[in-house]
This record gives C-alpha cells, sequence and structure tokens, in this order.
C-alpha cells in the first residue's frame, strides 16, 4: 500500500491541503473562464468591426470595380478612404480572383494577378466569410473577413481583410498574467489564512496531545488551556477534569502505600520484638512467654485481616458478582450481632439487636449484607469505650419503600471534615484511631460498594449525644 506523503499523515496537513485545494481550484478555474472569455471577447470584438468595415469597403469600391477601370483602381489606392486606411491589409479582388488593388505589402507586387486568399472564394461566389488562421508570412494568428462586392446587385467582386493578432494576444498575455498574478496572491493569501486557521485548530489538539503523553510518561503537566473553539474548549475543560482526577488517583495511591507500609510496620516491630525477647530467653519465663505469644497471634490475624481487605477490595475492582434472594434484613442484622457477642464481651461493650415486629424483607445476597454488618459492627466495637453500648435497629421508611438499618456507638464520634471522605477508597480511615491500634480502614469503602450494587446507600453522621451512627437503606422486595 502506498504512503501518503509526511505531511498529509497529520490533521494540520490535511486541514491545510483541503483548504489550498477549496480556495485555489475555484481560483484557478475562474482565471481560466476569464481568459477564455477575454479571449472570445477580443477576437469578436475584432471579427464585427472587420466585418463592418468590409461592408463600407465593398461599397465604396463597388463602382470602380464594375467599370474595371484600372486608373480609378490606382487612385482609390493612392488616396484611400479611412476605412482602407485605418486597415492596412485590405485586398479589393474581381470576379477572376485578380488583385486589383492592396494595402497588403506582401501582395503589392502582384497587382492583376490572381491571388488565393482566405474565404476568398466563397465571397467571389456570394458568401461572406471570417475566420482566423496561420499567416505563413509571419506565423502568426491572424484575423481574416471577406466580403462579396455588389453593384445594382450584380457580384463585381470581393474585399479581403486581414489583421494580425499579435497585438490581441499580447495584450491578451498581458491579462492572463494579471489573472495569474491574482490567483496566485489569492492562493498565497489563502495559504496564510490556512495555516493560521489550521495552527487555531491543530495547536489545541497538539496540547492536548502532549498533555496526554506526559500522563503516559507518569507525568502529571500543567492544566491544558482552553480553546476557543467550543468543542476543543469543552474538550480541554473534559481533559483537565480528568487530568486532575488522575493527580489525585496518584497522589491517594502514594498516600495509600504509605499507610500500608505504615500499618504493616507497626504489628511487623511488635512481633519482630516479640520473637527477639523469645530468642533472649523471655521462652523460659511463662507469663511473659505466654503474653508475647498472644501478641504474636494478635499481629498475625491482624496483618491477616490487612490482606484480605486488600484482596477484596482488588476483586470489588473488577465488578461484584451477587447472588440475590429473598432475606429478612432485620433478622440478618441480629444475627451478625449475636456473632460478635463474645468479642464484645471481651471488651465489655454491650450489643443491643432492635428491630421492627415486620420482617424487613429485601432482595439482596445474604453474605455480601453479613460482610457489611461484620464491618460496621467491627468499626462500632473498635470505637467503643469501656462499658459502651453498641446498638443496631432497623425500621422502614414508607416513602421511599427502603428498609434501613443503623449501628450506633458510644464512640468519640466523627470530625465533620472527615464525613465528606469516610468512605473514599484511598481516604486514610484513621480519623477515631485510639492509642496502640493499627486499622488501614478500607472496609468502610468495601462496604459502600457492596450496598451501592444492591441499589442501596451507605452514610454515617455523629449522634447528638456522642458517638457515631452509620446506616444503610435497601429497597424493599415488591
Amino acid at each position: 500500500m502506498r504512503r501518503r506523503p509526511r505531511f498529509l499523515r497529520s490533521i494540520r496537513g490535511r486541514l491545510l491541503a483541503s483548504y489550498l485545494l477549496l480556495s485555489v481550484i475555484p481560483l484557478a478555474a475562474l482565471g481560466g473562464y476569464l481568459i477564455a472569455s477575454v479571449n472570445h471577447f477580443y477576437l469578436h470584438q475584432v471579427q464585427t468591426y472587420m466585418t463592418s468595415e468590409a461592408v463600407i469597403l465593398a461599397d465604396s469600391l463597388a463602382d470602380t470595380l464594375a467599370g474595371g477601370s484600372t486608373v480609378e483602381a490606382l487612385f482609390f489606392q493612392n488616396s484611400p478612404p479611412l476605412a482602407l486606411r485605418t486597415w492596412p491589409l485590405v485586398t479589393a479582388f474581381d470576379t477572376a480572383g485578380r488583385v486589383v488593388l492592396t494595402s497588403d505589402p506582401s501582395l503589392a507586387g502582384h497587382i492583376g494577378e490572381r491571388v488565393i486568399e482566405p474565404g476568398v472564394e466563397g465571397a467571389l461566389a456570394g458568401q461572406a466569410a471570417s475566420g482566423v488562421e496561420n499567416s505563413p508570412a509571419t506565423t502568426t494568428l491572424v484575423a481574416y473577413v471577406a466580403q462579396p462586392v455588389r453593384n445594382s446587385g450584380r457580384l463585381v467582386g470581393a474585399v479581403h481583410i486581414k489583421y494580425s493578432l499579435a497585438e490581441v494576444r499580447l495584450a491578451q498575455g498581458q491579462l492572463r498574467l494579471a489573472i495569474v498574478g491574482v490567483a496566485l496572491a489569492g492562493a498565497g493569501f489563502a495559504l496564510l489564512l490556512g495555516l493560521w486557521l489550521t495552527r487555531a485548530i491543530t495547536r489545541p489538539i497538539q496540547q492536548l496531545s502532549d498533555a496526554a503523553d506526559a500522563i503516559a510518561a507518569g507525568r502529571i503537566s500543567a492544566p491544558v488551556p482552553e480553546a476557543t473553539l467550543a468543542e476543543l474548549d469543552n474538550l480541554a475543560r473534559q481533559f483537565n477534569r480528568m487530568a486532575a482526577a488522575l493527580a489525585e488517583a496518584e497522589a491517594a495511591r502514594q498516600s495509600a502505600f504509605a499507610n500500608i507500609a505504615h500499618d504493616i510496620r507497626t504489628p511487623m516491630g511488635s512481633i519482630r520484638s516479640a520473637t527477639e525477647a523469645l530468642a533472649a530467653g523471655a521462652v523460659e519465663q511463662p507469663e511473659l512467654r505466654q503474653r508475647l505469644l498472644a501478641g504474636l497471634v494478635n499481629q498475625s490475624q491482624y496483618i491477616g485481616r490487612l490482606a484480605d481487605d486488600l484482596l477484596r477490595l482488588a476483586a470489588y475492582e473488577g465488578g461484584l458478582t451477587l447472588q440475590p434472594a429473598r432475606v429478612d434484613l432485620g433478622a440478618l442484622a441480629c444475627t451478625a450481632v449475636e456473632a460478635v457477642t463474645a468479642r464484645a464481651a471481651q471488651q465489655a461493650v454491650a450489643v443491643e439487636c432492635c428491630m421492627p415486629a415486620a420482617a424487613l424483607l429485601v432482595d439482596a445476597d445474604a453474605d455480601r449484607m453479613l460482610e457489611v454488618l461484620f464491618n460496621l459492627l467491627d468499626n462500632a466495637l473498635t470505637y467503643s469505650p469501656t462499658g459502651g453500648t453498641v446498638r443496631v435497629s432497623g425500621e422502614v421508611n414508607a416513602r421511599d419503600r427502603a428498609a434501613r438499618i443503623h449501628v450506633r456507638d458510644d464512640g468519640p464520634g466523627i470530625p465533620p471534615e472527615a464525613l465528606a471522605h469516610l468512605f473514599e477508597r484511598h481516604w486514610r480511615g484513621d480519623y477515631r484511631r485510639t492509642a496502640g491500634s493499627a486499622h488501614f480502614g478500607l472496609g468502610l469503602n468495601i462496604a459502600r460498594a457492596i450496598i451501592l450494587a444492591h441499589g442501596g446507600a451507605l452514610a454515617a453522621a455523629n449522634r447528638d449525644g456522642g458517638g457515631a451512627d452509620f446506616f444503610f437503606t435497601l429497597p424493599l422486595a415488591a
């Protein structure tokens, strides 16, 4: 396959080529039409004038040619009328085709001889003729007119007029040069205008391309300037919005890696300290050994939970797979409460489940909903103080035909500035972190993804009496 020229492989080159074709071709066609029209006009004017002069000369020479008087003819030639003086190449013929008089220097020595000139035979037959031919003497184009001469209705000869078109051709050449000059000037102007227009169109595209290359190379460049064209202006705004989102996501990713490293380093430090203590002889002290081994178990469990959160988050990014069925959301919430009762008792925190008498029937994936409930309960138990209470309750929103579940705790609450970012994927969820605890906080983002996949909503608020209230809603079953 033949490759296009390099400049035609770019938008700017194609726009410029199209603009030049649309401007130069019409100018060239118009110039050609003007030249042809002027040529036709000049030739028509010359032949029209020559025909008029031939008619006048035919009337003037009618008596002379009818009488056959050579003396009168010579006198006529020596004292020609205005028409004969205006057209120097005039020749009069008798009915036999002999030259009677002429102003053509090439025929001056052929008076009385038969000479062939174009159109004369037709004129001697009574038919006027006109046309253009190449002169063998001067190798230039000449226009000619042959007019029959009649006297009292009788054909007595013919008048032949020819005129060199050299001057006409010269004038036409000058006109052609002028037209070509105007066409070239127009093409030059079109080129400059095309360059300006294509630059105005392609410059924002090139800026977007450069910015995209920078992003592909890992560099978030400065915002792309907004263009003057509406379509490109909207594209630039969308690109800047995308670049800002990418920059924010990159910053969040780096922050997330830093948080993961921090959350892993803390238990790893504890594990290292415990193993070093055991290796140094603590294994011989039953009480200390038991405490260190319990710490190792707790820290390893924490690392396991963190790995599980990261794996679930990566899996949810590819899309959730749900297996919905008709379930009682209230009963499911109480089941989750019973499952965490032992842990709550260890922390000296009370857990209550209060549901309405009517079943909260929803179409949902029971396993996924338990994952959400366990996450919210874990969050509430983590930040509830000793002697506090975690209350799980349910209600029906009749207006929206939705079931709502609340998980309330007696913890320190949520700072107002944190509420807007609480469920963001890479925002660090340590707003209520207590001393000595480590928690990466991916669970809330995972919980929100599950609720959204069910067509519901998850939110959080601070309670008037202190503590936090996490609640989610799901559409009631039809």
